[in-house]
C-alpha cells in the first residue's frame, strides 16, 4: 500500500505537517558521480546516528527527508533508501516549486 501524497502548499503547512517528528536530513556529493556501495554507506551513516541519538533525548520519531533524487543503485538515492530501512524510518520527499 503506498502512503498518500500530500501537496503542501507554503512553510507553515510543512511546518505543521513535520512537527510531529525529527527530521532527519542526508545530503549527496552534489554534481559528483558516487559510485560507493550504498549499503556500505547507509551501514555506516545508520551506525554514527544511532550512537549520536543514543546520548540524545529523542523525544520524537524520526522521519528521513529526502528531495526527489532520482531511483539508482548507488549514490544519494540508494543511501538514503537504505538507512531508512536499516533504521526503519519513515520517509517524507519534498519537492520545492517555485509557482
Amino acid at each position: 500500500m503506498k502512503p498518500s501524497v500530500k501537496i503542501l502548499k507554503n512553510l507553515v503547512m510543512l511546518r505543521e505537517a513535520l512537527q510531529g517528528y525529527h527530521p532527519l536530513v542526508i545530503e549527496g556529493h552534489g554534481q559528483r558521480i558516487d559510485k560507493r556501495c550504498a549499503k556500505t554507506v547507509a551501514n555506516s551513516i545508520s551506525d554514527h546516528l544511532q550512537k549520536r541519538w543514543k546520548d540524545q533525548n529523542m523525544t520524537k520519531p524520526v522521519i528521513l527527508i529526502s528531495q526527489g533524487d532520482p531511483l539508482e543503485k548507488s549514490g544519494i538515492s540508494a543511501i538514503t533508501r537504505n538507512v531508512a530501512k536499516e533504521l526503519e524510518l519513515k520517509r517524507c520527499l519534498i519537492c520545492l516549486m517555485n509557482i
